[in-house]
């Protein structure tokens, strides 16, 4: 799925504006994006390193994170612009330290620093808060805007 006249991995030339091409997946860079469409489950397995359009966890490989953006928001560890509003797998180890990082409305394990989407602050690792916000306030301690109206948990240290 391209947008505009983005280069055709493999293909020279090109092509007509907007138009999607068949590509061999293997003329693609480990780390290009790669797009499957707004339903991925479509297909038997989970979406791999770069892929999306992923709407949880869930739809990612083993270790994989899906990385919630808005607009062509760069994607941690991944070549390209892919879809505007897509969200793509990414390996979390290429998130800095501190930015923040989007597991969804409903994560099933506890959330370490700089993590969301937090309820109470029962949802975070022991020593950690949960930081309610509105809209993109920023999160004290931690880096990027994260996922409007999502709440992160924070080192409550960070708060003063």
């Amino acid at each position: 799925q391209r947008e505009g006249n983005t280069p055709v991995p493999g293909c020279v030339g090109d092509g007509v504006k907007d138009y999607d091409y068949c590509i061999d997946p293997r003329s693609l860079e480990p780390n290009d994006l790669r797009d499957y469409g707004v339903d991925p489950s479509i297909f038997d397995s989970p979406l791999g390193l770069c892929s999306g359009d992923c709407d949880t966890n869930d739809d990612c490989g083993p270790g994989l994170m899906c990385f919630q953006r808005e607009g062509n928001t760069p994607v941690p560890g991944c070549v390209g612009d892919g879809v505007k509003d897509y969200d793509y797998c990414i390996d979390p180890q290429n998130l800095g330290p501190n930015e923040l990082r989007d597991y969804g409305a409903n994560p099933s394990v506890p959330l370490g620093l700089c993590s969301g989407d937090c309820d109470t602050s029962d949802d975070c690792d022991e020593d950690l808060v949960c930081f309610q916000r509105g809209g993109l306030t920023p999160v004290p301690g931690c880096v990027g805007d994260g996922v409007k109206d999502y709440d992160y948990c924070i080192d409550p240290q960070s708060l003063s």
